[in-house]
């Protein structure tokens, strides 16, 4: 009898490298970067508030990095004409939202278009059945993980400063 084979982080692991890798090419044969296109994706589909003061932190954890990195990468789309900044009315500086120009929803299109075309030959013959039992399983080990750091960083002992 086989041995019976089990999801592992190694497994994971592997995946993302692999279609990070693919997603690399895509993009930079588009002519543009991860970074833009985690804010275009974004934005365009409301994974986060678009408000900025809520835009920034949601990236910033999403993509473990810190809210400067974050606001730099807005920063660009808006100097590349992707994105632009909308002051909310009375000067309510945590109403300010982000939000796709045309060109951005242009580019975003473009992107997405052909991710996904890569995804569809990717996930070719994988039965519906299975890729939807993947997705479960990943989310909830992804939900595990986060809980489990989020635990870990609440009752870690502090580190006393050199």
């Amino acid at each position: 009898m086989a041995d019976i084979v089990i999801l592992d982080g190694q497994d994971i692991g592997q995946a993302h490298r692999a279609t990070s890798a693919i997603l690399g090419v895509v993009l930079a044969e588009h002519g543009t970067t991860f970074d833009r296109w985690v804010v275009l994706n974004a934005l365009a589909t409301g994974a986060f508030p678009p408000e900025r003061a809520r835009l920034v932190p949601g990236l910033a954890g999403a993509l473990a990095t810190g809210p400067t990195a974050v606001e730099a990468m807005l920063d660009q789309a808006e100097a590349a004409g992707l994105a632009r900044i909308v002051s909310a009315p009375g000067g309510d500086p945590g109403a300010v939202r982000v939000e796709l120009t045309a060109a951005g929803r242009a580019q975003h299109g473009t992107l997405r278009s052909a991710i996904d075309h890569v995804a569809d030959e990717l996930h070719s013959g994988i039965p519906e059945a299975d890729l939807a039992a993947a997705h479960r399983v990943l989310a909830e080990v992804t939900l595990r993980a986060d809980g489990w750091m989020t635990l870990w960083a609440a009752t870690r002992p502090a580190v006393p400063a050199r």
